[in-house]
């Protein structure tokens, strides 16, 4: 547009008749030096655009590789990714297991250190002269917590120790095991007849069971104390004497079909009033009679220690694992840890936890005697004194301390329920010092040494001799049960295997 205007100028001059030749010549030299300088510019720009054209074509030409290369590189990570959610989504059961035990070792872990720290505790305030029974601190808050935490309450941190037979459910190799455990030994029936099967005995329980009044109110103060008799300067501090006092309970006589007898005892038992069963009608009893007229009509009924067989009050029983258990019992993971540190005890007394109305007890030691059975712990005054506070001091414990039975033993992953029992703490004179013949107490001073396994711990002669002290002693709990109940445990059975 610039040129075509001087052109215009130029030409409108031109024409002009006054115009000077000599100037227009000028004016014509100008702008054809310009329009060539104009024309110069353009030509420089044009080469210019040209190569910035090369340009962008070559980096079109980049930029499509690399988006080549991309495409490529996003296809083989989504097929990677597609891999690995596979994988995930096969390992995700693994992954919430490992996640779940992760926690469950860590919650485990910290039950465990206030364990040992309650432990360390109670052995410092015992080892004072003249010291009280303490309580540990998760003790003093029996009143206030619930039965979850309860069960950190327990008596002290005990732990199995080798493998041993556990409870089967038919077969006698399958109550035995491989290998038997001390003191498992039953003469025949000292009555004539056949001895009957295991599932006889298991099916059996306490049907011909009579009412009667359940004890009320609270443990009587622990006895007196004696010291600690022992040559061996790692042994425990010396505690006061083990002697388990609760109210005396009467006790009621159980319907054992099967129960083989054994320990004839060799002082008197305590004289009670029983009120007798009518064979034919469990619910009808006749005239009351004395413990020294069950002593005198027996006969030949003795008493023994069981370390492998379920309690004769209980029903057939029904074998669950602990996870299966869990998911159809509803407990959650708190209360499955607490149940599986059972097995983690070091120490001879009852391996027990409670919640709500459902008891678990690992590996029990059992003394039947002719009409009632008796779950026993072991151990000194603070730990039997703890046993029967666990029973009862809880806001959540069933006020007639009737608890579903579950139980394990070495060498199993079942758990097996064995019925509804009421679960009363007795006071009964001790089987070692009145019961027991040498042989026995042999076998049952190797059961304990077998699960008495803390660093230090006492050796054969000298839970023996403490025995013999009285500084441990027995905690007797009376498994009780009736044809009511007996009647309910069934159908809990029922409802727990059919889920």
């Amino acid at each position: 547009m610039a040129r075509s205007a001087v052109v215009l100028e130029l030409l409108s001059t031109m024409l002009d008749p006054g115009c000077d030749l000599g100037v227009l010549r000028d004016e014509l030299v100008l702008a054809a030096s310009t329009i060539s300088s104009i024309s110069q510019g353009l030509s420089v720009q044009l080469a210019k655009a040209e190569q910035r054209t090369e340009f962008l074509k070559a980096r079109i030409t980049e930029l499509e590789a690399e988006q080549a290369s991309t495409s490529l590189r996003l296809q083989t990570l989504e097929a990677q990714n597609a891999e690995l959610c596979r994988l995930l989504e096969r390992s995700q059961p693994e992954l919430a297991s490992a996640l779940k035990a992760r926690d469950a070792a860590l919650r485990k872990l910290h039950l465990m250190r206030e364990l040992v720290q309650d432990l360390i505790d109670e052995r410092r305030q015992a080892s004072r002269p003249g010291a009280r029974q303490p309580l540990s601190r998760r003790q003093t808050e029996t009143d206030v917590d619930s039965s979850d935490s309860a069960g950190t309450q327990l008596w002290s941190s005990f732990k199995p120790a080798k493998a041993e037979s556990s409870m089967g459910e038919d077969d006698e190799d399958v109550f035995e095991g491989e290998r038997k455990s001390p003191g498992r030994s039953r003469p025949p029936e000292s009555s004539p007849g056949p001895e009957p099967k295991d599932d006889e005995v298991l099916a059996t329980s306490a049907g011909a069971e009579v009412s009667a009044e359940r004890p009320s109110g609270d443990p009587v103060p622990l006895g007196g104390s004696m010291p600690m008799l022992s040559d061996n300067k790692d042994a425990r501090p010396a505690k006061r004497v083990a002697r388990c006092e609760a109210p005396r309970a009467n006790a009621k006589p159980n319907s054992k079909s099967g129960r083989v007898h054994k320990i004839r005892p060799s002082a008197p038992l305590p004289t009670s009033t029983r009120m007798v069963p009518d064979t034919d009608n469990p619910s009808k009893t006749t005239a009351p009679y004395t413990q020294q007229d069950v002593q005198t009509s027996l006969g030949e009924t003795e008493w023994y220690v069981e370390y492998q067989r379920p309690p004769a009050t209980a029903i057939r029983p029904v074998g669950l694992n602990l996870q299966s258990l869990g998911e159809r019992l509803g407990l959650d993971e708190d209360t499955m840890t607490r149940i599986e540190s059972l097995e983690d005890w070091r120490e001879p007394s009852l391996r027990l936890h409670i919640h709500h109305d459902m008891a678990f007890v690992y590996h029990p030691v059992v003394l039947e005697g002719p009409a009632t059975t008796y779950l026993i712990s072991w151990g000194d005054a603070i730990v039997n004194a703890n046993v029967a506070r666990y029973l009862t001091n809880s806001p959540d414990r069933p006020a007639d301390r009737i608890f579903h039975l579950f139980v394990k033993n070495v060498g199993r992953d079942t758990w097996y329920y064995l019925g509804r029992q009421e679960f009363v703490v007795a006071d009964l004179p001790s089987m070692w010092h009145t019961n027991l013949d040498e042989q026995n107490k042999h076998e049952l001073v190797e059961a304990l040494n077998e699960r008495w396994t803390w660093q230090n711990a006492p050796h054969i002669e000298q839970i023996a001799r403490l025995i013999e002290t009285r500084e441990v002693a027995q905690c007797l709990v009376e498994l009780r049960s009736d044809a009511n109940l007996q009647e309910q445990s069934q159908g809990f059975a029922s409802r727990l295997s059919q889920k």
